[in-house]
This record gives structure tokens, C-alpha cells and sequence, in this order.
């Protein structure tokens, strides 16, 4: 392994159905979805093809598949509950093959260190328990990490971890530009309200601001998202939600009868919510499932709504902005 002593910052969001990965070369976003290899394939020959083989991961001596198509090759692996995102196995597995596609992608060494990583989890776990669930992703990431995916070897020392709630991240994106300043064109909103809302695999998130403080009655997250889009679609049950949401990306799942009903769904937790979204000068839309409210968002908050430019991307943006500003602070100190 070559070894690079370069301090990074990461932003993280692991999503129920996406993980999302951020650093000063770029983003990186890989589907939530995993299973256990459990013997061998079937070769494929007759000029038949077989679905797009998975990543292959081994971690701690077990070994996994993950991608779109890894419920069609191994054991599936499908928990939604909240204890996913707290450090249980499949997290790690998830978290390692959305940084070996990083390193991949922006072609970095490796074995490097992380002085810093800024975790974004869903409001439900930033409650009563935020403290002792800080512990336990900290707990998760901080240290050495080591796996192999593909035949090839890794290792990661992340120093530092910072937690905060998902929807935050997507405020400071849109307040922060690529060098983690200000934009004063977008400033200004700060002295009115904002609403964000981001649509999730599993929860849609809430967060209303009014003169950059958080207003708790209107903020909340809802056990509502693209999970619930997706299962209305099979309501007999024959697929597992990773192979039903492989067929939403590569548009082969028909959701013409269910997306205005599951649309309705999600403007109707908005306002239960966000009580009186008129008061925010700003109505931003983030998550997975910005694209398919996207038309009906921008015509029911009329010529308030925001899209960024990378919906998917933009929560997880902005927690790297936010790790990189906070650390640009405090060495001023």
C-alpha cells in the first residue's frame, strides 16, 4: 500500500437507500444495499447475460455483496429499523463500499487518514438519546479501518467525528459556497424563515429556521419516504426493496398510479409539520426523492421552492462545508 499523510475532511450521510460521501475532490453516492455471499454463481453461457455482478466486500472475515444488484446474487440483507445507522454490521459494510468507490472514483491511495468526518443522522435519533447515539457512530468510525473489496486491500484512520441532524447539512449548502464561505446573495434568506425538506429512503425530514435559529415545533422527521413509494408498488410482496428500487432507477417499475397518492402523502407531512410554510422566504427540497415530487413541489410552495443543483448530493455537501468552515474557525482561534 502507498501511504498518504494528508489531512482530509468527509462528509457522510448514510441513507437507507443511498450512502453519500463527500471530501475536497468531490462526491460520491452508492445504493444502500447489501447481502451476504453465500456460495458460488451460476455461470452464464448461451449469450445469456446475467445481471451487473455487485461490488464484493470482506470485512472482519465475512463476505458480503453490495450494490443495486446484490439482493439478485446473495442473502439479502434488508433492515430498515434505526439501529442500522448506529453501528451495526451492515453499516460498516455500507460505509466501506461507498469509500472504496470514493478512492476509486478520485483515484486516492489507499491507506490515508481522515482528521475529520461529519456524520449527518435523521431527526428521530437526534432526540432524547442524540448524546448516547453520538457515542455509538462515533464510537463506529473513530480509529483504524481496514477491508478488502474486490481482491483489493484498504485502510482508513478517521481521527476526529462530528454528528449532527441530516437536514442541517442542506441549509449549509446552499448557505456556503465551494470554499466554505458565506454567500451573501443567499444570506439574506437568514433574516426570514426556511424550510428544509428532505425526502428520504425511509423518513422525510422537517427543519424550519427563522433568523438562523431553529424553530423546534415546526421541525420534525416523519417515517415517510421512497421506501413507502416503492412498497405500494408490489403490494403482493415479491421483491426485496433493493431489487423494487433497482427497477425505479433504471426506470423499469411503473409508478404512474402510486406517485401522485404517495406525493400527496409527503405535502401532507410537510404541513403537519411546517404548520404555515408561508412564513419562509425559502422552501429547499433534498433526498433521493426530490426528483419525483419535483414538478408538484415547485407548483404547491408556488415560487418559493429551491432544488439544488444535486438533490441527492446536497445534504452531504453541505456537512463536508460545514466540517471544513468549523475547522477554518477554530485555527483562526
Amino acid at each position: 500500500m502507498t501511504k498518504n499523510n494528508t489531512q482530509n475532511i468527509f462528509g457522510w450521510d448514510p441513507g437507507m437507500g443511498n450512502q453519500k460521501l463527500f471530501s475536497h475532490e468531490g462526491g460520491t453516492i452508492f445504493p444502500s444495499h447489501i447481502a451476504i455471499k453465500n456460495g458460488s454463481t451460476v455461470a452464464v453461457s448461451g449469450g445469456i447475460k446475467a445481471k451487473n455482478k455487485p461490488m464484493e466486500l470482506s470485512v472482519n472475515g465475512s463476505e458480503f455483496y453490495a450494490g443495486l444488484s446484490s439482493h439478485w446474487y446473495g442473502e439479502p440483507i434488508e433492515n430498515l429499523g434505526y439501529d442500522r445507522l448506529l453501528g451495526a454490521p451492515e453499516l460498516r459494510v455500507m460505509f466501506y463500499a461507498v469509500m472504496t468507490k470514493h478512492i476509486r472514483e478520485y483515484r486516492l491511495d489507499n491507506q490515508f487518514s481522515v482528521s475529520k468526518i461529519v456524520v449527518g443522522l435523521p431527526f428521530e435519533l437526534c432526540g432524547a438519546d442524540f448524546e448516547k447515539n453520538k457515542r455509538k457512530v462515533s464510537s463506529f468510525l473513530k480509529g483504524v479501518h481496514t477491508w478488502d473489496t474486490d481482491g483489493q486491500s484498504y485502510e482508513i484512520t478517521i481521527e476526529q467525528v462530528d454528528i449532527t441532524n441530516q437536514a442541517i447539512g442542506a441549509f449549509f449548502d446552499m448557505q456556503l459556497d465551494s470554499d466554505c464561505k458565506f454567500i451573501p446573495d443567499n444570506v439574506r434568506f437568514n433574516r426570514g424563515g426556511i424550510l428544509v425538506v428532505s425526502v428520504g429512503n425511509k423518513t422525510t425530514e422537517i427543519l424550519f429556521l427563522d433568523d438562523m435559529k431553529l424553530v423546534p415545533n415546526k421541525t420534525a422527521g416523519k417515517t415517510y419516504g421512497v421506501s413507502d413509494l416503492l412498497r405500494m408498488t408490489d403490494p403482493e410482496g415479491l421483491y426485496t426493496l433493493a431489487q423494487l428500487d433497482e427497477k425505479l432507477r433504471g426506470k423499469a417499475l411503473d409508478i404512474s398510479q402510486t406517485e401522485p397518492l404517495w406525493t400527496r402523502n409527503v405535502l401532507g407531512n410537510i404541513q403537519q409539520v411546517g404548520g404555515d410554510w408561508k412564513q419562509a422566504q425559502r422552501v429547499i427540497l433534498v433526498g433521493g426523492g426530490a426528483a419525483l415530487i419535483n414538478g408538484t413541489f415547485n407548483n404547491y410552495f408556488a415560487g418559493r421552492a429551491y432544488r439544488p443543483d444535486d438533490p441527492i448530493l446536497s445534504v452531504v455537501r453541505g456537512l463536508y462545508k460545514m466540517g471544513v468552515m468549523r475547522s477554518k474557525s477554530k485555527s483562526k482561534k
